[in-house]
């Protein structure tokens, strides 16, 4: 057993293992060959670094961990490496009260990662650099701008096409 019953996120990596976010216990990690849990919570992560509530998870195309949390922006790991970073976002108006509860994550065949939040937009994430490189909100001007400020869900369509589902909008198609 991993520890924690509300499971919010489960994503399976290239080499079969699976990755599982929970409300309160943090991020686990289960691989047959393993048998067991490995867990990344409060209790053996640096304290600059929060996934206690984790409601997306994917895993990039060179098996770097980024997950997205309820409060605390995107938490990104190297599990090699035991590199822990935590990315946190302005919000794209004054009146977003929490700006970075990323709520859908996706990995696009260029090894761009798409952040869909609530109430603050669509961003695409550098994993290299971590800086976000487009930002779609319903405030923006030209191609950038959205129909909706929440992203819940994205399903990637071709190489630079997702289909995201929104909260006020139904189903969008983004081009990157």
């Amino acid at each position: 057993s991993h520890g924690h019953n509300d499971v919010l996120c489960i994503k399976q990596d290239s080499r079969g293992g699976v990755w599982i976010g929970s409300d309160g216990g943090g991020l686990s990690y289960y691989h047959n060959a393993l048998n067991n849990f490995s867990t990344y919570s409060a209790d053996n992560l640096p304290d600059n670094t929060s996934i206690e509530q984790v409601r997306s998870v994917v895993v990039d195309k060179q098996g770097m961990i980024f997950a997205g949390t309820s409060e605390k922006g995107l938490f990104y790991t190297d599990p090699a490496n035991a590199v822990f970073q935590q990315l946190v976002f302005k919000p794209y108006k004054k009146s977003i009260s929490n700006p970075n509860r990323v709520v859908s994550l996706l990995c696009d065949k260029e090894g761009d990662i798409w952040l869909g939040t609530q109430s603050n937009g669509l961003m695409i994430l550098d994993p290299k650099t971590k800086k976000i490189k487009t930002w779609f909100q319903p405030d923006a001007v030209g191609w950038q701008k959205i129909p909706d400020h929440t992203i819940w869900c994205m399903l990637v369509l071709n190489k630079n096409q997702i289909l995201a589902g929104t909260l006020n909008n139904g189903l969008c198609i983004i081009d990157k």
